[in-house]
C-alpha cells in the first residue's frame, strides 16, 4: 500500500473532490493531524445546515484508493507539538455544539475559523504551530494546490497511487 509521506505532529488539510469532473475550488475541507507513523485524527463536519454535525476521528493512513469523495491530497500547514496536542484538539472542537446555529457555515469555512483559532499555539521556541498566519493566504494556496492535482485524483482514485504532499510557501521561506 502507498502513503504519503508524513511529518509526524503535522498538520494537513485535506481536499476532496466532490464531482467528477472535479470543478476548481469546489471541496469537502478537513483538518489532518498526523500523530504517529500510520494514523492520526482527522476533523471535519458534514451535512451543513439543520443536521450538521462535526465528524472527528482517528483514521489510519493506508492505501489511497477507492476513497469517497476521492482525496485530492495533503497540504502541510504546521506542526503541532506534543505538549500542546490536547489543547489543540479541545481548540479544534470549540465549533461542535453550535455547528446547527452557525448560518452559512460550510466545511471550508468551519476549517478556516478552526485556523484562526490555532494562530494562538506556539511551539517550544515560540513560534506559532502554523506556518503561516495569513489564513486567507493558507486557503489561496491549498486550493491552488488541489487545482493542479485535482484531475489526477479523479482519474486515479480506483488504482493505487502516491497522494501528493504540498506545503504553504511560507514554509519553503522558513528553510
Amino acid at each position: 500500500m502507498s502513503q504519503p509521506n508524513l511529518t509526524t505532529g503535522g498538520l494537513n488539510i485535506l481536499l476532496f473532490i466532490r464531482d467528477d469532473p472535479p470543478k476548481p475550488d469546489d471541496y469537502h475541507w478537513a483538518l489532518y493531524h498526523h500523530t504517529c507513523p500510520s494514523s492520526g485524527t482527522k476533523y471535519h463536519i458534514r451535512n451543513i445546515g439543520a443536521g450538521g454535525l462535526s465528524d472527528h476521528a482517528r483514521h489510519a493512513i493506508q492505501g489511497t484508493r477507492n476513497s469517497s469523495p476521492p482525496l485530492v491530497g495533503f497540504f502541510y500547514i504546521g506542526n503541532i507539538p506534543v505538549e500542546v496536542e490536547e489543547c489543540v484538539d479541545t481548540k479544534l472542537r470549540t465549533y461542535d455544539r453550535e455547528l446547527n446555529e452557525m448560518v452559512g457555515t460550510t466545511c471550508r469555512t468551519w476549517l478556516l475559523r478552526a485556523l484562526e483559532l490555532l494562530k494562538e499555539f506556539k511551539d517550544s521556541d515560540g513560534k506559532s504551530i502554523l506556518v503561516g498566519q495569513d489564513i486567507g493566504e493558507i486557503e489561496k494556496e491549498a486550493k491552488a494546490f488541489a487545482n493542479v492535482c485535482r484531475f489526477e485524483a479523479a482519474r486515479m482514485n480506483s488504482k493505487e497511487r502516491m497522494l501528493p504532499v504540498g506545503q504553504v510557501s511560507a514554509f519553503v521561506a522558513q528553510r
